[in-house]
């Protein structure tokens, strides 16, 4: 099992990189730490990060340093750790963020990528997300976020929240395999925002659910809000778990500040991990 880590080296991304570890030791994996650096417009740079064109400018001649100081610091992170017993692969490529992850992800396949994030926006950030939801929109294998310090965190219970969508077959599966490598139980939450749904054919449809999609340790739960991100959000803290898992059809642009996204509004507010699985093709 592969575990992909993108670092920018914020106390945020640290976050990302220590859960990485205690779940890469839980799951016997290895971690390939990513670095992505944009290279200025028309500059090509070698594997060792030295500038291809004769006559670089000033602009060149930076990116290439921060290259090489990123690459010191990668290979730094990985040496810190060397005593954990995690194989850890310091990579740095020179590429934006969004093609960079898309271009590796498709070189290299991986099952997890774990990041750190603020969890904060900005009001361009509606239009085009900000990083966390870029990676979310692109991978087509599951994302954990972390917002905060997890020291040797646990993962006993997960909570799945789910619309009871048939077609989430996918990333159903996804979560249950990481679940049962685990040994987690899944708590299968749905959310009704509505008070005259009845709470015993919601279990019911729930049960079907779990057993439709081979669920193993799991039980079945109903809850009322208004705001299906904040019942979710009580749900897990009443139940003391240790992740959150959604699935979401990732949007962009136009479409997700008309829509929303509650994979996309937990991330930001939820304290707990989050674990996204993006179920577009």
């Amino acid at each position: 099992m592969k575990i992909l880590v993108p670092t920018d080296f914020t106390s945020f991304a640290g976050f990302g990189v220590n859960v990485a570890i205690t779940l890469a030791k839980a799951l016997q994996a290895e971690i390939i730490l990513l670095n992505l650096l944009e290279p200025p417009q028309g500059t090509t740079f070698a594997v060792t990060g030295d500038v291809t064109k004769m006559h670089s400018s000033e602009e060149d001649r930076y990116v290439a340093e921060l290259y090489r100081v990123n690459k010191a610091k990668l290979h730094a992170i990985a040496e810190a750790h060397s005593t954990d017993g995690v194989k850890i692969t310091p990579v740095i490529k020179m590429e934006n963020l969004q093609e960079g992850m898309e271009n590796f992800m498709k070189e290299t396949p991986v099952d997890l990528v774990v990041m750190g994030t603020s969890g904060e926006s900005t009001f361009t950030e509606y239009f085009v997300g900000n990083h966390t939801e870029r990676v979310i929109r692109i991978s087509h294998v599951p994302v954990l976020t972390v917002k905060n310090d997890h020291p040797n965190l646990n993962i006993k219970n997960i909570v799945l929240a789910s619309d009871l969508d048939e077609a989430s077959d996918r990333g159903v599966k996804q979560i249950n395999k990481l679940a049962v490598a685990l040994g987690a139980k899944i708590h299968l939450l749905h959310v009704s925002t509505s008070k005259n749904d009845s709470e015993k054919e919601t279990l019911d449809k729930l049960t079907h659910f779990a057993k439709t999609h081979g669920l193993k340790d799991y039980a079945v739960r109903a809850a009322y809000n208004d705001s299906t991100t904040d019942g979710i959000k009580e749900f897990a803290q009443s139940s003391q778990a240790d992740l959150i898992a959604v699935m979401t059809h990732a949007r962009s642009g136009l479409a997700n500040i008309v829509i929303g996204s509650v994979s996309e509004s937990m991330v930001k507010k939820a304290q707990l991990p989050v674990l996204t699985v993006n179920l577009e093709d």
